[in-house]
């Protein structure tokens, strides 16, 4: 069995509303996407890229994937904006 098909169906209430101009720290990104069933490489996968774009998405490093982005913010519940600063 996969790692993802354990919490496929798993509701949890681990999206807390936000501040304004408050962001996640990209621990807690990375510990949701778990929560989530998703790990990085899992991610990578799924959408066809290099863990490396994962993981500069992520931490907001040069060159963030904006379907990385997308699919993070997707999973996760919540606006771009929330989860990176412009």
């Amino acid at each position: 069995m996969k790692y993802n098909d354990i919490f496929a169906n798993l509701k949890l209430p681990y999206v807390r509303e936000f501040e304004v101009g408050v962001y996640m720290k990209p621990s807690e990104i990375r510990s949701r996407l778990k929560k989530c069933g998703y790990l990085m490489s899992d991610l990578a996968r799924e959408l066809g890229v290099s863990g490396p774009a994962v993981r500069n998405t992520i931490y907001s490093l040069p060159f963030p994937s904006p379907t990385v982005r997308r699919r993070i913010s997707d999973i996760l519940g919540v606006q771009e904006g929330d989860l990176w600063p412009d």
